[in-house]
């Protein structure tokens, strides 16, 4: 696979990951994650398994997050491994950004899907 189809898969991976997000559907977020997935919330213990990501998710649709608006940058792949690096707007339910965010994460795939293994963000 080339390097613009890998990010072409991994932009439609968001695609969808923002459009769950967007319907307020945090067990569909969370499908999209491995079961030992760990996700380095800014403020926050590591949040470990993917039930844990879903309440997480659940607790943020809650709080008034509205969307998230995810801009990969670059992506790197070695075996079933893929290395993203991007930039995200956080938006309320008004679409207005209320944070901005930059963010790593590792896909991995697992039965011929590719999902969140690790990710982590921070305010810029």
């Amino acid at each position: 696979m080339s390097d613009k189809d890998l990010m072409s898969v991994i932009k439609n991976l968001n695609e969808k990951w923002m459009s769950d997000f967007s319907k307020g559907d945090a067990v569909s977020v969370g499908s999209h994650y491995t079961e030992d997935a760990v996700s380095l919330a800014p403020g926050c213990k590591p949040i470990v398994g993917k039930k844990a990501i879903i309440e997480y998710w659940a607790q943020a649709i809650k709080s008034g997050a509205g969307a998230l608006n995810i801009k990969s940058k670059e992506v790197e792949r070695s075996g079933d491994i893929v290395v993203e690096i991007g930039e995200t707007d956080l938006l309320n339910s008004g679409d207005e950004i209320i944070d901005q965010f930059n963010y790593m994460v590792i896909w991995k795939q697992e039965a011929g899907e590719w999902l969140i293994h690790r990710e982590i963000w921070n305010s810029r």
